[in-house]
């Protein structure tokens, strides 16, 4: 079982974010608001949309996905999935305490994106993320705000593709039982070599070899190398199962995952 580099290839990126209502202020409009403030106890201002952070986070999120451990821009890459995305919100709101003093900003930001494996049309994926950005104990910027649920949103987005294309692996030895003759330990043949750190997590699957089709069987978390590309793995879940599994000569193999 190998674990090719994927070529990302970015396609269609936009905003539908709305734009800012460019209105002249009236001094009925001022005092309108002047009203508002004061006679409007705990709620929050209008919503303001802000789409000039639009481009910072299609660029954030480009690079988030190139940061997948087996993202590459390479041309030599067996394989190749196409990437667009639609930027649908980008708002911010004011938040005041009941004394009128300012209690902070909350943001939210979603993204949508569509993938396609290999070009083929029975191959693609949508997925939409959010991410939040809220201080209710610091006095922060609408920038920091943004920033904050920017900063969510692809952190999202980035164990959502390393678990999109996950490096597979197999258990190479059963390297420690207890007492009760319990597994305990494995070696499996992934290493740091691949990003991976300690207690990342791996779900143990076998493959019927007539349908073709995978059931979990364990997980297991790395707890300490062996080289570049070796792992001893605790056991976590499916000692048992994995034990029979192996002895009955199936066809077992894990999955990084980082849910």
């Amino acid at each position: 079982m190998t674990n090719s580099k994927v070529k990302i290839v970015f396609e269609d990126f936009r905003s539908d974010v709305p734009q800012p209502e460019q209105k002249k202020t009236t001094a009925a409009d001022v005092a309108v608001a002047v009203i508002d403030a004061l006679t409007t106890k705990g709620k929050s201002e209008k919503t303001a949309f802000h789409p000039e952070y639009a481009n910072e986070l299609i660029t954030k999120a480009k690079n988030t996905i190139l940061s997948a451990r087996r993202a590459t821009k390479s041309s030599d890459a067996p394989h190749t999935i196409t990437v667009s995305g639609v930027v649908n919100d980008i708002s911010t709101t004011t938040e005041y305490k009941e004394d009128k003093k300012l209690k902070g900003y909350s943001t939210v930001v979603s993204m949508s994106f569509h993938f396609v494996v290999d070009g083929n049309p029975d191959k693609t994926y949508d997925k939409i993320f959010k991410g939040t950005g809220t201080s209710y104990f610091y006095n922060v910027s609408v920038n920091e705000s943004v920033s904050y649920a920017i900063n969510e949103l692809t952190a999202y987005l980035k164990r959502y593709m390393n678990n999109f294309m996950p490096i597979c692996g197999r258990i190479t030895e059963l390297t420690e039982f207890n007492k009760k003759g319990v597994l305990k330990k494995v070696c499996i043949d992934v290493g740091s070599n691949w990003g991976i750190t300690y207690s990342h997590n791996f779900i143990v699957y076998v493959k019927d070899a007539q349908t073709g089709k995978s059931n979990r069987i364990g997980r297991i978390r790395v707890s300490d190398f062996k080289g570049e590309d070796m792992s001893f793995c605790r056991i976590k879940e499916g000692a048992e199962e994995i034990v029979k599994a192996l002895n009955e000569g199936k066809d077992v193999y894990v999955e990084s995952n980082e849910d």
